[in-house]
């Protein structure tokens, strides 16, 4: 009987941590394009991605902060990003910022202060941003040239 209990408590213990482990895996984030939508509307759309399946996520919440080059804040918002396919070994995903305040900070710097991972499988939500498996993907677009 002792040891069907602690083989019960053992087994406890191991799915526990299952559940409280976070993301096994780096996500990335690209700034892939910036565009004029119409009546002083702009928009900044982000790429996320990850060399691996990101399963049973449910969204990444960014708290972002968008600064000039003399570091004067020019807005702050919440994006999430929440729809992830699983294509070629890669997740990809993605989110905007839209409004008045995109058009300004065409050029400028975009600073992620939080990325929270939320879970559909009740592991407890993580920030990514704290753990370091946050990382920028330092796309650089192609010089296009017309002769």
């Amino acid at each position: 009987m002792k040891k069907a209990w602690m083989f019960l408590a053992l087994t406890t213990m191991v799915a526990g941590n299952s559940y409280a482990a976070g993301l096994d895996t780096t996500v990335y984030v690209r700034n892939t394009h910036a565009s004029y939508v119409n009546g002083g509307m702009c928009s900044l759309a982000f790429d996320v991605t990850a060399n691996d399946s990101i399963e049973n996520l449910e969204n990444i919440e960014f708290t972002v902060t968008m600064q000039d080059k003399a570091g004067k804040i020019i807005a702050r918002d919440v994006v999430t990003a929440d729809e992830f396919n699983f294509v070629g070994g890669k997740s990809y995903g993605g989110f905007f910022i839209e409004g008045e305040e995109a058009c300004n900070a065409f050029g400028e710097t975009l600073l992620i202060s939080k990325a929270i991972v939320n879970y559909n499988d009740g592991r407890k939500s993580e920030d990514i941003v704290k753990s370091k498996k946050l990382k920028f993907d330092d796309f650089k677009a192609m010089k296009i040239v017309i002769k």
